[in-house]
């Protein structure tokens, strides 16, 4: 088809107007509408520091006598904090509350028994308290199985449980055993004791003394009782025919006195000055000629008893 000259024009204008209208028109971006009314969204503040607590050290073993220590507390500033005892046995002696950091300062109290734990409460933490047993213990001292054969001894010694026995045969001089360690300061001590082979007569003795021998009691193959003070020194003596029965040893001051019982009643043999020095003890058998005594002797003791003293650390 052939188009004339004016219907050509005519379209040729038509589509450039179309072509210009497209390409005037502008693409504009889109952004957000921005909030006109109300605050502005704040921004949320760093948190508040908190109060976190260290202690140093956490723990401290003690020996047995007094003794001080002390317990540093890291916190931040303005951060409270206590420390508290949960034993009788430590105190607070300084520092018991504070802020920021610090020190708590505490004492413990000397030991005259087991070994024992405590804990202190220190800013919320534990801080433990461990205490060593003493050098020597009323309970070492009461208890037989804890003593050593005593030097000389050329008899034979039993021991079970709290029970002792000492054998000495002919020839054999001596038989017998020593507390592990002594007794300072006032005492009293007792044990029982059995006559379990016993011919009569013969020189030599069942008793209990003190080392150095200061002082001591024995019951003789004579059938008497003796109160006797260093190696031979006699304060008193008194004849009994008892085969059984109890030995006690009493310190006041400077004093010794020497005791003994076969039924219920206590009878006082001799006193005598001691000095005050740390005494250990001994359960013997002895005879000072072997020679003349029978055959064979046996004794025993039972429940050997401290029932006051303090022991020499």
């Amino acid at each position: 088809m052939v188009l004339s000259s004016g219907r050509y024009r005519f379209l040729a204008g038509a589509w450039l107007a179309i072509l210009g209208s497209v390409a005037c028109t502008e693409r504009v971006p889109t952004t957000p509408s921005q909030t006109t009314t109300g605050s502005p969204t704040p921004t949320s503040p760093s948190p508040t520091a908190t109060c976190a607590y260290e202690i140093f050290p956490t723990s401290r073993i003690h020996g047995p006598a007094t003794e001080t220590g002390t317990v540093t507390v890291t916190a931040p500033s303005g951060c409270a904090w206590t420390a508290t005892s949960g034993v009788s046995w430590v105190a607070i002696t300084s520092g018991g509350s504070g802020t920021g950091s610090g020190t708590v300062a505490y004492a413990v109290q000397a030991n005259s028994g087991e070994g024992r734990t405590g804990a202190l409460t220190v800013a919320g933490r534990t801080f433990t308290v461990d205490q060593a047993v003493p050098a020597c213990r009323l309970a070492d001292i009461a208890d037989v199985s804890k003593f050593s054969i005593a030097s000389g001894t050329d008899g034979t010694v039993r021991v079970s449980g709290q029970h002792v026995e000492l054998r000495a045969t002919m020839g054999q001089r001596y038989a017998g055993i020593v507390s592990p360690c002594a007794l300072q300061g006032d005492f009293d001590v007792q044990v029982d004791y059995a006559l379990t082979n016993w011919p009569g007569g013969g020189n030599y003795s069942v008793g209990l003394g003190t080392s150095p021998r200061l002082g001591g009691i024995v019951r003789t193959g004579f059938g008497s009782y003796q109160m006797y003070v260093g190696p031979s020194t006699l304060i008193a003596q008194i004849t009994t025919n008892d085969t059984r029965g109890m030995l006690r040893l009493v310190r006041t001051s400077t004093s010794i006195a020497g005791y003994y019982s076969s039924g219920s009643d206590w009878r006082k043999l001799g006193e005598t000055s001691s000095g005050n020095e740390p005494l250990r003890f001994f359960l013997e058998l002895s005879s000072p000629n072997p020679s003349t005594a029978p055959a064979e002797l046996i004794i025993t003791f039972d429940n050997f008893r401290v029932n006051s003293g303090t022991p020499a650390n």
